[in-house]
């Protein structure tokens, strides 16, 4: 666990040349691990191992901040999506997150949020967990104070949504189509607050079957 605490710490780097190298030994190490038996065990145990992180560093801008950007990282890959046991992982780690972004002011946290959100996302199968999901979503979406955490959560979502094939967790593909075109159509950046409670309404009506 310390070795893979450094690692989160060394990719919320300065210097972009530290970025790069750790995220390039993170990206060797489980393309390594995938082709072994003990994979799904390994690949797990990081995820596992994330979430304890969270729980112990609650609150702490220096880690959090991090390892989100190491969980949107890890969270996208393929080998994880194949992962059979991953849902229980996926159901605490949505607890965490949420307690993290309860009451934050934080852009920084905030932004870094909306990778792991959105790929947290893309990985819920349970129904109930997506839709704590998608609120947590509406919620860096409708941020009224910092319209570059709206602007990042939208573009974010809007990938993991035009790549959805089947209904997937809480979002059907119907559901998908409108809410990629609704994303698309909206200038997040220059979303006035006056704005937010209508454009609110009429993305919270996009889930109206």
């Amino acid at each position: 666990m310390g070795i893979f605490k450094g690692l989160i710490v060394s990719i919320g780097g300065l210097t972009e040349s530290i970025v790069k190298y750790s995220l390039m030994a993170l990206n060797n190490f489980i393309k390594e691990i995938a082709g072994k038996p003990n994979a799904e065990t390994v690949l797990i145990s990081i995820l596992q191992h994330a979430n304890r992180i969270m729980k112990e560093h609650h609150n702490s801008e220096r880690l959090i901040v991090p390892l989100f950007k190491t969980l949107e990282f890890i969270l996208g890959r393929e080998e994880f999506a194949a992962i059979q046991g991953v849902q229980n992982v996926i159901t605490e780690m949505t607890e965490l997150v949420s307690k993290e972004m309860e009451n934050c002011k934080s852009i920084m946290r905030l932004t870094a949020s909306t990778g792991t959100v959105v790929c947290l996302l893309g990985l819920a199968k349970d129904k109930e967990v997506s839709k704590k999901l998608l609120d947590m979503a509406a919620r860096l979406l409708f941020d009224k104070e910092f319209p570059k955490v709206r602007k990042a959560l939208a573009d974010k979502f809007y990938l993991i949504l035009v790549a959805q094939t089947e209904d997937h967790g809480a979002i059907t593909t119907t559901v998908a189509e409108r809410i990629s075109d609704f994303l698309c159509e909206t200038d997040w950046l220059n979303l006035s607050q006056d704005e937010i409670p209508a454009t609110k309404e009429a993305y919270e009506n996009l889930f109206l079957e």
